[in-house]
C-alpha cells in the first residue's frame, strides 16, 4: 500500500500541498500573453466542495493538443488549472464544466488538491469523465473528449505516482492510501474539443475507500433506517 504524499497536512492548511509544478506553471502564465481558452468556468459542483478560491484557469494555447512545447516542457500543456475539492462523505463529486467553442482540440494540465474530509481512509481514486450529476451521470459519448489519449505524453499522478489504469474516459488509482482528515494532490490532462461549439462535461472524482471502511457505513447506515422505522412505530 503506498500512502500518499501528504498524508500528515490537515485539510485546512494549505500551506504544503501544492507541489512544485503549480509554481513553475504560474510564473511561466504570468510571463506569457493569455489568450482565449475554451473551458470557461464552472457550472456546479455535486456531492462535495470546492474551496473559497473555486477553480483558477490559465488558458494560453488553444487548440494546442498533440503538441505540448508551450511551455518548454512536453509533459506540460499551455493551458493549466488549479482547484481544491473537499469531501465529506464517499459520494462522487462532479464537477460540470462550461466549454466555449473555438474550432478545435485544447489540452489542459490540471493540478488539484483533494482534502479527504469522509471519516474513511481511501485506498484509491477514480476520474471519469461524462455528462450529467449525480444520479444523471453518464459515461462521455462525445468524440475527442478524454484523459490525453492516445498520446499520453503527459504527467499523472496521485500523490507522485502514476494511475493503475489509464483509459480514454477514466483514470484510476487503485493502491495510493489517503488517510482520513488529509490531503493530496494529483495531476492529470484532459483534452476538450470544442468543434461542436458551446457544450458542457463533467469530471466526475469518485474515492475508493479501504473495505473496512465500507462495511462500517453500511451497517451505520442500516442502523439508522432502522432506529428511524422503530421510532415511527406507535
Amino acid at each position: 500500500m503506498i500512502t500518499a504524499t501528504y498524508s500528515n497536512t490537515a485539510p485546512n492548511d494549505r500551506s504544503a500541498v501544492k507541489p512544485a509544478t503549480f509554481a513553475a506553471f504560474l510564473v511561466l502564465a504570468l510571463t506569457l500573453p493569455l489568450r482565449a481558452g475554451t473551458i470557461t468556468g464552472v457550472i456546479h459542483v455535486i456531492g462535495g466542495e470546492l474551496s473559497p478560491g473555486g477553480i483558477e484557469l490559465f488558458p494560453d494555447e488553444v487548440n494546442n493538443d498533440g503538441d505540448n512545447s508551450g511551455r518548454g516542457d512536453p509533459e506540460f500543456s499551455g493551458n493549466f488549472g488549479t482547484y481544491e475539492l473537499r469531501f465529506s462523505s464517499l459520494r462522487p463529486v462532479d464537477l460540470a464544466l462550461d466549454v466555449a467553442g473555438s474550432s478545435g482540440t485544447s489540452e489542459y494540465d490540471f493540478i488539484i488538491d483533494l482534502a479527504n474530509g469522509t471519516g474513511a481512509d481511501w485506498t484509491g481514486l477514480r476520474l471519469e469523465l461524462g455528462s450529467g450529476t449525480g444520479d444523471d451521470f453518464v459515461a462521455t459519448s462525445l468524440a475527442g473528449l478524454d484523459f490525453d489519449t492516445p498520446d499520453g505524453n503527459s504527467a499523472v499522478e496521485l500523490a507522485s505516482f502514476p494511475p493503475s489504469e489509464h483509459n480514454a474516459t477514466s483514470l484510476v488509482w487503485s493502491d495510493v492510501q489517503v488517510l482520513a482528515g488529509n490531503l493530496a494532490s494529483a495531476s492529470f490532462s484532459i483534452d476538450v474539443p470544442d468543434d461542436a461549439g458551446p457544450y458542457q462535461f463533467t469530471l466526475r472524482h469518485v474515492p475508493i475507500p479501504e473495505p473496512a471502511a465500507v462495511v462500517t457505513f453500511a451497517f451505520v447506515g442500516i442502523a439508522v433506517v432502522a432506529s428511524r422505522r422503530n421510532r415511527r412505530r406507535p
